[in-house]
């Protein structure tokens, strides 16, 4: 059985998030949801329920310290998994 993965990367800036499709293209399994700012990327985490959540720390509205302690505040994305991304 092949397994299929949600990946959700909060990030702004069009070159990283090629770098980051540029990899997954690696893992045909994965599937990537990318969000261009803090609000989009908590709702969208709040939705998809991903796997894995990246999140860039420099985002246009708020920074990811703000985005990863609303996925904490919240019940349902509390255990989700993140990493701090910073170019």
């Amino acid at each position: 059985e092949h397994r299929r993965g949600r990946l959700l990367y909060v990030e702004d800036n069009e070159v990283n998030v090629l770098l980051v499709q540029e990899l997954l293209a690696l893992r045909p399994g994965l599937a990537l949801h990318v969000a261009g700012d803090g609000e989009t990327g908590v709702a969208m985490a709040r939705e998809l329920m991903p796997d894995l959540v990246l999140v860039d720390m420099h985002l246009p509205d708020f920074d990811g310290v703000e985005v990863l302690q609303r996925l904490r505040r919240d019940p349902r994305t509390a255990g989700l998994a993140c990493i701090a991304l910073s170019a």
